[in-house]
């Protein structure tokens, strides 16, 4: 599939679909997380396409999943008859609803991100057909799922904490996605510290801990807690304290053993020696999780994407009680260096992707994609709780292409970048609009005023930034002063040649990269 990029993950679920169809398979079911498999899909229509002579259909949930799967259809999907009229794409409420269409015509149906009932299968289903099912793991064991698409049936699986560990999913990306990135984040980061995670048969005999590890004969009892706010109340840290310690006595828990207690807010570090001295429990808080993160690229990297609010001021400082017990970090100098040149690596592969990437509307989806990941790789985890691609407003009437809620610093000894410092306090926006626009030449005024009608004062919703391939005409750049002047809407321009230069700077430079082109935009306006 020539110009689409695919995770590793995806290219052995494309293998295994490939095998399974190649056999003669009719049931076959496709196990991830909602997200990970739009590529799969697409490609799955195509080794179908050029296997089968039937027609193809591909169900969805909803109309943007459809209008999404089209488009990727369109740029890349190639068959052997050289069109891809044979595969029809509708949503699934829309295809029973319209009784016109037959299933007769259909060899081969794929069902993409919709959970099955028996009902729905039995629609559907015909011993000859290929019948290719895409679920996430919470509907692999739904009590309605068709004893069709149960376990024998899964050729490929790829599990939500996978994801999440390869960072292929994010906190940013939504509800569910947290609890595991902290499951990661703590096993990785103890096991800096010699201990290996206890893998129970029964979820009971954990005990109800978060995570229980072992070095040698000494067990490390963890239990973590995680809130919005970045300092944690004296009455709530008591209340958390408490219950700790009525765990450690009712679970016995030996001499030699390590009662461990993360909390990822600050907590003042005498409460913190008091509670180890009387109770025996070490209390590690955000800052001595940034001072063991800061030497490991990918620990410091979980870390940020966890709170919810900026720490790349914090300087951290080591556990003095953790040292007390002789709890020693374990420094992988080749870990360290290679999850930099991961990272360096990732920033090549999309500048080359974007130089790549075709203009014009047919690759608008594709353009789209790629400027989410440059988003996200560059200030995600850094500067915002949360990212949402292709948004809707309650009303239907506005569809954002990404929508971020800036991390907000509550701390006064601590400080936010001055760029998410500006926008949050001088220009009241907690939230940042990102629109990606894969026009073959500038944009012009319409382009601007249509994107302020999604800015809304009340809403904290007052900056946009439009990203495109050749950047504002000189009419958008005067339009864009007028909302600012008018209004007091801010609407910034970034072009490709801006997301190379901050591709090649990473994180912390290319917002001082952007605070200078606002700094350039304030600096020229005109009363």
């Amino acid at each position: 599939m020539e110009g689409m990029r695919l995770q590793e993950y995806q290219l052995k679920a494309i293998d295994s679909i490939r095998q399974a169809i190649e056999k003669g398979q009719k049931q076959i079911v496709v196990d991830m997380p909602v997200g990970c498999g739009k590529g799969v899909v697409i490609k799955t229509a195509e080794i179908i396409s050029n296997l089968r002579s039937g027609r193809i259909l591909i169900l969805t949930s909803t109309i943007s999943i459809k209008e999404q799967t089209e488009n990727f259809l369109q740029a890349y999907v190639s068959v052997t008859d050289g069109s891809s009229s044979r595969i029809l794409v509708e949503t699934i409420q829309k295809f029973i609803k319209n009784q016109s269409k037959n299933m007769v015509e259909y060899e081969s149906v794929i069902f993409y991100d919709i959970p099955i009932t028996e009902r729905i299968y039995s629609t559907f289903y015909d011993e000859k057909k290929t019948i290719v099912v895409f679920l996430n793991s919470r509907d692999s064991v739904a009590p309605e799922l068709p004893v069709e698409l149960r376990a024998e049936n899964v050729v490929f699986s790829y599990s939500l904490k996978s994801a999440v560990y390869d960072g292929i999913i994010t906190p940013a990306m939504g509800n569910g996605i947290l609890e595991y990135a902290i499951e990661n984040y703590l096993e990785h980061l103890i096991e800096q510290f010699g201990y290996n995670r206890v893998k129970f048969n029964d979820n009971l005999q954990n005990q109800g801990w978060d995570l229980v590890t072992q070095k040698g004969d000494s067990k490390m009892w963890v239990e973590c807690k995680l809130y919005k706010s970045q300092v944690v109340s004296p009455p709530l840290a008591n209340s958390l304290l408490n219950k700790i310690i009525a765990k450690k006595i009712k679970h016995n828990i030996q001499k030699n053993d390590i009662v461990l207690f993360v909390v990822f807010n600050n907590i003042p570090s005498i409460s913190k020696k008091e509670i180890y001295e009387k109770y025996g429990v070490i209390v590690w808080d955000i800052e001595n999780l940034v001072f063991y993160s800061k030497n490991d690229s990918l620990l410091s990297k979980q870390l940020t994407q966890i709170t919810y609010f900026p720490i790349e001021y914090i300087e951290g400082r080591p556990s003095d009680e953790a040292q007390a017990f002789g709890l020693c970090m374990l420094i992988d100098e080749n870990n360290i260096v290679s999850e930099v040149e991961k990272e360096d690596s990732k920033s090549h592969e999309l500048m080359q992707q974007l130089k790549d990437c075709k203009m014009g509307r047919d690759y608008s989806e594709t353009y789209e994609e790629l400027c989410e990941s440059i988003v996200r790789l560059l200030f995600e985890a850094d500067y915002f709780n949360k990212l949402t691609n292709q948004h809707k407003t309650n009303d239907k009437h506005f569809r954002m292409d990404l929508i971020g809620s800036l991390k907000v610093c509550q701390n006064n000894k601590e400080s936010m970048h001055p760029l998410w410092d500006m926008l949050t306090h001088h220009f009241n926006s907690h939230f940042i609009i990102f629109e990606f626009k894969n026009y073959a030449e500038e944009i012009d005024q319409n382009l601007v005023y249509i994107t302020e009608k999604y800015l809304f004062d009340i809403a904290l919703r007052n900056v946009a930034i439009i990203i495109s391939r050749k950047g504002f005409s000189e009419s958008a750049k005067f339009a864009a002063e007028g909302c600012l002047k008018e209004h007091g809407k801010l609407i910034l321009d970034v072009s490709d040649e801006d997301l190379v230069h901050m591709l090649e700077r990473g994180g912390g430079e290319a917002a001082d990269y952007l605070l200078g082109k606002l700094e350039d935009f304030l600096m020229g306006i005109s009363k």
